[in-house]
């Protein structure tokens, strides 16, 4: 695992100091075990607050990540909400995370028609930390024991939901690629599935629910 951008075990951290000079920082990194409530860490440091539901443990923040924490390569499409109305993308990102493309957050190539693969428990990792996937659709399916309102944060919706879920879903909106806008900031969200519901590509990155 890498938590923090360490990994377990020896870490050497190479610095460049203000006058230039190289300089060697040693770390031994020893992970405690997890349990779920816990925060949890991306590649880039990240953090992000996790609650149990259904008997899954959830993240409760959108991925914030820029790179695959399994292999630090750099996340192709993984955008910041910015519109007239919400330029402030600081914020923006801050509060709502990114906004990741089906392929970008399964791992497969833009536009192509490769299926995301499977680890050998049947998941796939793509945008998640280590040891974190994404959720397919049978374990998107048990949100719906909630409803909107009580899967939706208190705060940032214009429609505020009663979160007894503690889920705290987020109106992070959408990019639509049609129009090369951001759309619907703090009134809708999208969550992503792993799995497919037809037989064709698009099946995968079709599965979206909306939450107004």
């Amino acid at each position: 695992y890498i938590i923090g951008g360490y990994a377990e075990g020896d870490n050497d951290l190479n610095l460049t100091t203000i006058s230039g000079c190289d300089s060697l920082i040693h770390r031994f990194v020893i992970l405690l075990p997890f349990d779920c409530g816990d925060e949890i860490y991306d590649i880039d440091g990240n953090h992000y607050q996790t609650v149990s539901i259904a008997g899954l443990c959830w993240t409760k923040e959108n991925m914030q990540s820029e790179h695959y924490s399994d292999d630090g390569t750099e996340i192709p499409v993984a955008l910041v909400y910015y519109s007239d109305m919400y330029p402030d993308q600081t914020d923006n990102l801050d509060k709502y995370g990114r906004l990741y493309s089906w392929y970008s957050a399964v791992k497969v190539a833009e536009n192509g028609n490769v299926m995301p693969t499977p680890d050998d428990n049947g998941n796939v990792q793509g945008i998640c930390p280590n040891g974190w996937h994404i959720p397919s659709e049978s374990e998107m399916r048990t949100l719906t024991a909630f409803t909107s309102p009580q899967l939706r944060d208190a705060n940032y919706w214009l429609t505020p939901g009663t979160n007894e879920s503690q889920f705290s879903l987020l109106p992070a909106g959408c990019y639509n690629p049609n129009t090369d806008r951001f759309e619907n900031l703090r009134g809708e969200t999208m969550l992503w599935s792993s799995s497919p519901i037809g037989s064709s590509i698009e099946s995968y990155h079709g599965f979206a629910n909306c939450w107004c």
